[in-house]
């Protein structure tokens, strides 16, 4: 009876894996003909056609490439979508971390009158931080386990616990606790709408501190309900989440 379960289970994930298999497959290959697709109409200079096909591609179903990326700012940027031209321009930065691209959105914000794109060393050393976070926390994960097995082997032929080596792997585990779950950058939007109310508070009853275009970058502190806590000229404010669209892929 045993075996006859164990030859059903073995059979069944024999199946399920390959059924999934065939189906990403089949979804890469579809994928790879819209992006073939796309890149002619750029080619072709049909703008906008294309970038329909690249904006399906990157939000419906997660793919992108950085080539891909820089194109759908360049379509914005000529059809005068700054927002949504500075947005591309930020996801493009995300994956490709360039000086020059950061210089290229400074340099748009100012000529359009936009906030929220002065960049310095720090801040891009904290890019490049969270960029490399998962190899950094890998890199001391594995720093402390071979301090552990070390301090394990030791102990077996001393029949004594090393402080020393005992100490290394709590600070190595503690550091990479830390840098897992802290980020030194807040997330970043971008507003949307071309006329955006920013509220004292997370209402509609609430006071209207400023009324401004889209373009500007905030940092994003908090989400309640439809409303997004964000800065503001130094303080909390709050926008309509249909205003503001995050700069995340």
């Amino acid at each position: 009876m045993l075996k006859r379960q164990n030859k059903f289970l073995i059979s069944f994930l024999t199946l399920f894996f390959t059924f999934t298999t065939l189906c990403l497959s089949e979804t890469y290959k579809e994928l790879d003909k819209d992006i073939v697709l796309a890149d002619s109409l750029f080619q072709a200079r049909k703008y906008t056609q294309s970038f329909d096909l690249y904006h399906d591609i990157l939000h419906k179903h997660s793919a992108y490439s950085p080539a891909m990326l820089i194109k759908m700012a360049f379509i914005k940027e000529g059809l005068s979508d700054y927002p949504s031209a500075l947005y591309y321009l930020n996801l493009y930065y995300q994956v490709s971390a360039q000086k020059k691209v950061l210089e290229k959105m400074e340099k748009l914000a100012e000529t359009h009158g936009l906030s929220g794109y002065n960049y310095d060393d720090l801040e891009y050393f904290q890019f490049v931080y969270k960029k490399n976070k998962w190899i950094i926390v890998t890199a001391l994960a594995a720093i402390a386990l071979g301090l552990m097995v070390w301090t394990i082997i030791e102990k077996r032929k001393t029949q004594k616990v090393n402080g020393s080596l005992s100490i290394f792997v709590v600070v190595f585990l503690t550091l990479a606790f830390v840098m897992l779950n802290f980020s030194p950058q807040k997330p970043k939007g971008i507003i949307q709408s071309p006329v955006t109310h920013i509220m004292e508070g997370p209402s509609i009853g609430a006071e209207v501190i400023d009324v401004i275009k889209g373009g500007h970058r905030v940092n994003i502190n908090d989400r309640k309900d439809i409303w997004v806590e964000i800065e503001w000229k130094n303080n909390r404010a709050y926008v309509h989440k249909n205003h503001l669209k995050e700069v995340r892929l």
